[in-house]
């Protein structure tokens, strides 16, 4: 691909978070007979004793909240590429009826696949960095690994994608202050390099390579990437996708030395200073109950600074769920990753 070539991205996934934040047609709230809903959903599906991840639409029946949760679906892959549902009956104290609430939601926006080596098809976004030990199953083996993964420090998060089609989140708790979560359209930032800074977009297109932690590989196999992953890929005006996680591009740079030009460099900082402007950028203070969906293909994310509580119990704690949808876009390197998790996690 010759950059001299490219046009600006367009789609309705194109747009300024200035522009989205007083127009608040992406949140949508429950109503009282849809929360009726899901917790006669919850009853059916816990009587029936199904594994998390084999809930579906079949076994967490929506007759009343399904159509619109199909229109939510619609709008994330199709329109601005994200959406909030707010008023999820969920109650921190009773964490796995959560857990199960939330897969069974997501399992009307696309296949819920896992997160890691060890089947967490249900990831806890919680900072855990000064915890040894818990007796909170769910957690208990995460303060085990040799290295905790980004979710599970607190603070900033950079601008970033996930490895997956559709990432969602669905809040627990908030921090004691902070944390909000800021959205940008990957296509946008685009758009706002090739007119400013058009120099650094074959940085971007070639992209960067990644170390990977070691309890995320599969034995035998490099921390280093073979490859470098590009941040963005077009084939076609529609099938723009954008894939980046600064942490692991960090780390190839620090512990395998990787170097890079000034330009590709240089490239890297446009990712997080173009999409942190304010005009860029959408900010949601999300609360419990909130369901935030992303299409991770055509969106960055990222969270504000935020001061948590001492007591693990009260600590800010999100639900994130990966789902694959038939149409996806996902790139080569998340592809990758949804193979090996789902080969090692079905194989158990």
């Amino acid at each position: 691909m010759r950059i001299e070539d490219l046009k600006p991205a367009s789609g309705p996934n194109v747009w300024f978070g200035s522009d989205l934040q007083n127009d608040r047609s992406w949140l949508s709230h429950l109503t009282s007979a849809e929360i009726k809903d899901v917790l006669t959903a919850l009853r059916y599906v816990k009587q029936l004793d199904v594994p998390l991840h084999q809930i579906n639409k079949k076994v967490f029946p929506l007759p009343v909240l399904g159509p619109r949760l199909k229109e939510i679906a619609d709008q994330v892959e199709r329109g601005r590429g994200f959406a909030l549902l707010r008023g999820i009956p969920v109650n921190p104290h009773e964490q796995e009826d959560a857990v199960t609430i939330s897969w069974g939601l997501c399992s009307y926006l696309g296949k819920g696949i896992p997160q890691s080596r060890e089947g967490d098809y249900v990831n806890h976004i919680i900072d855990l960095t000064d915890i040894k030990a818990t007796t909170n199953k769910d957690l208990a083996h995460v303060v085990s690994r040799d290295e905790l993964r980004v979710s599970h420090h607190g603070g900033r998060r950079l601008w970033h994608t996930d490895t997956t089609d559709i990432v969602a989140l669905l809040c627990l708790r908030k921090a004691r202050s902070g944390g909000q979560s800021w959205l940008a359209s990957a296509k946008a930032t685009h758009n706002v390099i090739l007119s400013e800074h058009p120099e650094c977009l074959q940085a971007l297109y070639e992209g960067y390579y990644y170390h990977h932690l070691a309890d995320d590989q599969a034995v035998g196999t490099r921390s280093l990437s073979r490859e470098k992953v590009p941040v963005f890929s077009a084939r076609g005006i529609d099938n723009f996708s954008c894939y980046y996680i600064p942490e692991p591009i960090q780390r190839a740079i620090d512990r395998e030395k990787v170097k890079y030009s000034e330009v590709a460099t240089r490239a890297r900082h446009l990712i997080e200073e173009i999409p942190h402007r304010p005009e860029m950028k959408l900010t949601m203070d999300l609360g419990p109950g909130d369901l935030q969906i992303i299409d991770n293909r055509s969106l960055l994310h990222a969270r504000a600074d935020y001061e948590d509580w001492p007591e693990l119990e009260r600590r800010r704690h999100l639900l994130r769920l990966w789902l694959r949808v038939k149409q996806g876009r996902s790139t080569a390197p998340a592809q990758r990753v949804h193979s090996q998790f789902e080969r090692i996690t079905s194989s158990k």
